[in-house]
């Protein structure tokens, strides 16, 4: 997997790693979807936080932002 400069950035700042990012990306009880320009959207759960990958429709190898990776409520 490669990530934008953006990207990399997301995952620093939610104090992520980019294997875990891959793994929101694979998570079973996550969900996938698509926004508005096309782009892949999956979300999976990385040690109880809920993590939103953006990944461009063109290149699905390229992650282009991360959302969330706060923890979940209880």
């Amino acid at each position: 997997m490669r990530f934008t400069r953006q990207a990399g950035n997301k995952v620093r700042l939610h104090g992520l790693t980019t294997r875990e990012a891959v793994e929101a990306i694979t998570d079973d009880s996550g969900w996938i979807s698509m926004d508005p320009n096309g782009n892949i959207v999956p979300a999976g759960f990385v040690e109880g936080r809920r993590v939103t990958v953006v990944l461009a429709a063109d290149e699905l190898d390229l992650v282009i932002t991360i959302h969330g990776g706060r923890r979940r409520r209880r």
